[in-house]
């Protein structure tokens, strides 16, 4: 499920052979490839949260929200996950404020 959440919002197509684990890994992979870091987002998040979706291009704020959605499917399939793999998601959703 959690792959399937990751194509359809654009992040992530290598074909994934270990599980949860192995997608968690292509997910950040693929976001600090593209030169993301988890300080510049949480930063991001909190940002529109004080401000407002106004307050940032429309196209970033949709980029966001999809990174937002992965990480939420991510802890409803935590279960699958490895517990080095939950506590680093557990981490990313906490500072990106995903409930």
């Amino acid at each position: 499920m959690v792959k399937l959440a990751m194509n359809a919002v654009g992040i992530g197509s290598a074909e994934i052979l270990d599980g949860a684990d192995g997608a968690w890994r292509d997910f950040v992979r693929d976001l600090t490839g593209e030169g993301e870091s988890l300080e510049a987002l949480r930063s991001e998040v909190a940002s529109v949260r004080a401000t407002g979706v106004g307050s940032m291009a429309p196209v970033r704020v949709l980029r966001l929200m999809r990174i937002r959605f992965v990480l939420r499917e991510f802890l409803r399939s935590r279960e699958h996950l490895t517990s080095d793999a939950e506590r680093d998601v557990r981490h990313w959703a906490e500072q990106l404020a995903v409930a």
